[in-house]
């Protein structure tokens, strides 16, 4: 109703553009009320506005306005005329059209088909009653069903069913997402999980509002399919001490520091000490300490943690051209020479008011003009303020559950409420790149390439170049990680891209050239990388000294049958079902040649999906102090004492490398192919 009201007659006529021809405008309730008792959470259906904030211009360049209210109105009151028009959509011209027709010859009510409106005459209290029982007839009610059984392909094509079973443990991420709809769109959505592998969601309001929540839904449902493992966050990723200059103490603590007091926050907001980095902090701070947001990505990397900032007089255009349109994204952006550019917030899982939020910043003298942005909330703050403006993310927990990739490891820090001296990974990548070495590359303005340089990553790296960060020549693609509770995660590996060219090559120079239709995957098990990393210490320390080589870790092959591999993906190289009859007993066997591990594979019988299709892995082995022979010895079932592993040098002469204990390996790739 309140939307209707900005579109209505209500509104003192603009010059321009017509306020009959904004048809979609969003009001926001300000809790600035003048009543004595404060407005509840839920939507109000009539209000008294004492003033709408905006000219109709912004109205129709933002699609909000904000609405101080005095009071709650009962429209019985009201015995003024006015005329109200409801617009329709094609899904609901039946309906209004039945409605209209079984009117028949009331007085004040027309269906105007060439505009696709109701127009409704007369006074406030027979308008309004005549408005809701239109409305009733358009209410809709729609399921939509993702369901873990509907995914093509194997396991190594996509996770689709894994992440559906995910995001089934964790509906309350779809919280700030259900309120939104509610109330700005009067659709109630319910999430219901007691079918067993679906997510299924009740949608009830408007048929074109409902289309809406679908078409958006079924957009979540491309994204889960594209995910490789849905991350939740967890207390295993909360933030740690970390050593950081005093100066990013402090303006890590003016993020997080739930105690500052609003003499504090004025002076980096007005004060004599205040420029566009200090002033996002407040904006920050707001989000963080008082909506419990997660402030994450480039801000806390370039000003947090770094300390830059762009100098108005070095760039080539001033503050009011920091702006430029995305046409793909369909939005303003700000331009990559200025630093820091954005904040990008995580909701929590939760209700949280946006009304209230951007009604606290409007408090604070922040201009907030809302933007398109599909995945929660984009707005422009301080557009017109001299020292430039910057753009807000607020984006769904649920989207963010499908980040899954990090494109450096300068991007993976977030700020948590609370936490006045420690920074947190957003994806946990500790093992391979520890806390201490992102804080340090940040601090020399270096960085590592986490993900295939191809697609969406090569704009990425040119931009951080462009910002003057040394870029190395060659990436590490890190694997997904589902993370303790979730088990194994495989990723596609994009041809063409350089991990799929450096594991490709290597394969076909060692013994495998006539190889056809090959597949990279990477993988990953939480459980099994800690029992690794574990063991790699133990090695290392029992193999300290003068001239020690560390754990001796190399990748090395190892051939496998079809119906082994999964087992092998989410179990490792479980001691517990080692073959007692190998040449060297009980124990794991890799090879430095694809083409002698090869010999050990079979290929998938006909009438199967991928029919003659081998697998093969590559594997991460600790081989410590080795132990070399030549003869066979199948009484074997540990290294011998004072050994970790060992080589034996086969009757073909490839060299053989066995270890008995599951620990001592990691597989990290999976190899698909045809010979």
């Amino acid at each position: 109703a309140a939307a209707g009201a900005a579109a209505g007659a209500a509104l003192p006529a603009p010059a321009e553009p017509d306020v009959d021809e904004i048809l979609d405008v969003t009001a926001r309730l300000s809790f600035d009320s003048l009543l004595s008792v404060r407005p509840k959470d839920e939507p109000h259906k009539w209000i008294i506005a004492l003033q709408a904030f905006y000219t109709p211009k912004e109205i129709a360049e933002s699609g909000h306005m904000m609405l101080v209210m005095a009071g709650l109105f009962d429209p019985k009151w009201g015995t003024f005329d006015i005329e109200r028009r409801v617009p329709f959509v094609d899904e609901e011209a039946s309906n209004f059209t039945s409605f209209f027709t079984g009117l028949g010859k009331a007085v004040g009510v027309k269906l105007d088909a060439a505009s696709k409106e109701l127009v409704f005459k007369g006074t406030l209290s027979s308008v309004a009653e005549l408005e809701t029982a239109a409305y009733k007839t358009v209410l809709y009610e729609d399921t939509l069903i993702i369901d873990a059984r509907a995914s093509a392909g194997s396991r190594l094509e996509n996770s689709f069913a894994e992440n559906v079973q995910d995001m089934r443990k964790n509906v309350a991420l779809f919280q700030p997402f259900l309120f939104q709809f509610k109330n700005e769109k009067q659709v109630e959505v319910k999430v219901v999980t007691d079918t067993e592998y679906q997510l299924k969601f009740v949608i009830k309001g408007r048929k074109k509002n409902v289309i809406a929540a679908k078409r958006y839904l079924r957009t979540f449902e491309s994204f889960l399919r594209g995910t490789t493992a849905v991350v939740v966050n967890d207390v295993g990723r909360l933030p740690r001490r970390v050593a950081l200059s005093d100066e990013a103490l402090a303006r890590l603590a003016r993020v997080t520091d739930p105690g500052r007091d609003e003499i504090d926050i004025w002076k980096f907001l007005n004060g004599s000490a205040a420029t566009r980095a200090t002033r996002m902090e407040v904006v920050a701070w707001v989000a963080v300490c008082e909506f419990d947001c997660r402030l994450e990505g480039g801000f806390v990397r370039d000003w947090i943690v770094g300390g830059n900032a762009s100098d108005p007089k070095s760039l080539p255009f001033g503050p009011a051209a920091y702006l430029e349109y995305d046409t793909q994204r369909r939005r303003f952006e700000i331009k990559k020479e200025v630093i820091p550019s954005d904040l990008d917030m995580e909701l929590p899982p939760k209700y949280v008011s946006i009304e209230k939020f951007v009604n606290r910043l409007n408090r604070l003298g922040f201009t907030v003009r809302a933007q398109r942005f599909p995945q929660g909330y984009n707005y422009i703050v301080d557009e017109k303020h001299p020292t430039g403006p910057f753009t807000l993310d607020l984006i769904y927990p649920h989207n963010v559950a499908t980040h899954d990739r990090v494109d450096f490891d300068v991007n993976n820090l977030y700020c948590l409420k609370g936490f006045t001296k420690e920074l947190g990974m957003r994806v946990d990548i500790s093992s391979e790149v520890p806390l201490e070495t992102i804080v340090g590359h940040i601090k020399e303005k270096k960085l590592l390439v986490l993900r295939d340089i191809e697609g969406i990553m090569v704009p990425r790296v040119e931009k951080m170049k462009a910002r003057g960060w040394q870029v190395p020549p060659t990436c590490i693609p890190l694997p997904v990680n589902r993370g303790q509770a979730y088990g194994a995660s495989v990723t596609p590996v994009a041809a063409g891209g350089h991990l799929y060219t450096r594991t490709v090559d290597a394969f076909k120079a060692s013994g495998m050239a006539g190889a056809r239709d090959i597949s990279v995957f990477q993988v990953s098990a939480h459980n099994l990388e800690e029992l690794y990393n574990a063991q790699r210490k133990q090695i290392e320390f029992e193999m300290a000294g003068p001239g020690a080589a560390g754990a001796n870790e190399r990748e090395l092959y190892h051939g496998t049958k079809p119906e082994v591999y999964a087992a092998i993906l989410d179990n490792g190289f479980d001691d517990r079902y080692f073959k007692a009859d190998g040449a060297q007993g009980s124990g794991a066997y890799f090879a430095d040649k694809a083409g002698k591990s090869n010999a050990y594979t079979s290929p998938l019988p006909a009438g199967k999906a991928y029919t003659d299709y081998r697998y093969m892995f590559v594997v991460k082995v600790l081989l410590g102090k080795e132990f070399e022979t030549t003869a066979v010895d199948k009484s074997r079932r540990h290294a011998p004492a004072g050994h970790h592993s060992v080589i034996w040098r086969s009757p073909d002469a490839n060299m053989v490398y066995v270890v008995y204990r599951s620990c001592q390996t990691q597989p990290v790739l999976l190899i698909r192919y045809k010979i």
